[in-house]
């Protein structure tokens, strides 16, 4: 039944929580980025900033109150990481430029302080700070990758057909590990990650068609709408 998916925090799909969730975090950055335009003429990527910084905190609070697992809002600040580097990137490259293995050292011990402190689950630290720890990892997981993306870039002929896909494996994911999650498998471990990565793409890639079908339709709406 296609019912559940009308509810925030039920799928229809198991392990579709994670498209859901992307889904409305970009609807409020839509809503964001309409508003700071019309708002604020002279710095608009500071009132988008601003705005959505309140909304991820309205998605949290909304998120904690349907008591809804904290998968659904720990990687937040990776999406607002982005946007404040996007919209101060000038700056950002030049600190970069002179001092990015000071930033990258810093980063990666960071990021293994608070890695250690959740994965050994250290009994000593209360639920509220653990649960900002696990939240700033996200973002210093992002930010230990931009040195290295300076120093070589990701770009290939593999990356560039993955980042085709890219809406596509977010649909298909859930469904590659459903199918591999049961007990005419009984995968495990590395081989259940080598089987449901290359699921994953060969789903995606059979859906490719119908999505950009979709998107082409939903483009073409809008256009219709507006020019009404």
């Amino acid at each position: 039944m296609l019912y559940p998916i009308l509810f925030f925090g039920n799928t229809v799909i198991k392990f579709g929580w994670f498209l859901q969730a992307i889904v409305v975090i970009y609807l409020l950055f839509y809503i964001s980025a309409r508003i700071s335009t019309k708002v604020a003429h002279t710095n608009p990527e500071a009132a988008l900033c601003i705005l959505m910084t309140f909304a991820l905190s309205l998605y949290m609070g909304g998120c904690l109150i349907m008591n809804l697992s904290d998968t659904w809002y720990e990687t937040v600040l990776a999406f607002l990481a982005g946007m404040l580097i996007a919209a101060n990137k000038p700056v950002v490259d030049m600190i970069l430029a002179t001092k990015w293995r000071t930033i990258w050292i810093l980063t990666i011990l960071l990021f293994a302080f608070a890695f250690c402190f959740l994965f050994r689950r250290a009994s000593f630290v209360p639920e509220l700070p653990a649960m900002i720890l696990k939240m700033i990892t996200s973002p210093l997981f992002v930010l230990c990758w931009i040195p290295v993306m300076r120093l070589k870039s990701l770009a290939n002929p593999f990356t560039a057909f993955l980042s085709k896909l890219f809406l596509e494996i977010y649909i298909c994911q859930g469904l590659a590990f459903l199918l591999l999650s049961n007990k005419y498998w009984n995968l495990e471990g590395w081989s259940f990650f080598f089987s449901v990565f290359p699921l994953t793409i060969l789903m995606a890639w059979t859906v490719k068609p119908l999505t950009t079908r979709f998107m082409e339709w939903g483009k073409n709406l809008r256009n219709s709408i507006k020019s009404k």
